[in-house]
């Protein structure tokens, strides 16, 4: 997400454009992955719970497969980040880390603030 928001002061050239959007792409379908991995586990547990002797195993071997695709396909959206990552120029990594230390600097004022109670 940090990414996304930094695309405008990126400036990304035309070759890093075409991996910014492959990146996008390969993301996009993870997520539709991911839905259709989430919605086959929901049936085989709705098929199995309608039965009178349900079969747990097939539900958790079906929630096991789908979270390990799912896995597969984490990282490979986030390889494809990192890829676009390793391809900026070093001006333009150094918007990434600042961006990456004030988002450091927010999560790590907010944990304060909530072990503070306040």
């Amino acid at each position: 997400g940090l990414l996304y928001r930094l695309q405008p002061q990126l400036a990304l050239n035309s070759p890093q454009q075409a991996q910014w959007d492959n990146a996008v792409a390969q993301a996009k379908s993870a997520r539709a992955q991911g839905s259709a991995l989430r919605q086959n586990v929901k049936a085989v547990f709705d098929a199995e719970i309608a039965k009178d002797q349900p079969d747990l195993s097939a539900v958790a071997a079906a929630g096991d497969a789908a979270k390990a695709q799912g896995q597969q396909l984490q990282r490979t959206v986030r390889d494809a980040w990192l890829g676009v990552y390793a391809n900026l120029s070093p001006a333009q990594k150094a918007i990434v880390r600042d961006a990456l230390r004030d988002r450091a600097a927010k999560m790590a004022e907010f944990r304060a603030n909530r072990q503070s109670g306040g």
